[in-house]
């Protein structure tokens, strides 16, 4: 993974975060560049016991796990890219493991809403 600048964007309330400049990066689980573009809202990492580890692998998964992200991606393949982001923040082994199985394993949330209607 290559990540040249971090996210800008603003919080809507506690929980909620906002793009204002896109966001991109390179994926070498999906050998692709990945932008996320202003204006996507997501809530970081959805999980309770995960959420705010890694706020970054957060907005790139959150993203990848809408309907018409671009690219599409399976379930598998969003969680991948998530282990691919917490390696690269320095995540123990350990923590990513936990993270990426909470992930792969959860259900309800893939593909259940789009890029631009995700949150209000």
């Amino acid at each position: 993974m290559i990540i040249n600048s971090m996210p800008v964007g603003k919080l809507k309330g506690e929980r909620l975060f906002t793009l204002t400049m896109p966001f991109q990066f390179y994926s070498e689980i999906l050998w692709a560049k990945v932008i996320i573009p202003v204006g996507f809202t997501c809530d970081f990492e959805s999980i309770p016991f995960l959420r705010g580890l890694c706020r970054v692998g957060g907005i790139i998964h959150d993203y990848l796990c809408r309907t018409d992200s671009h690219p599409c991606v399976t379930k598998k393949e969003g969680a991948d890219v998530y282990r691919e982001a917490l390696r690269y923040f320095g995540h123990p082994e350990w923590k990513i493991a936990i993270k990426y199985w909470a992930v792969r394993i959860s259900c309800g949330y893939f593909h259940k809403k789009s890029v631009k209607g995700g949150y209000k």
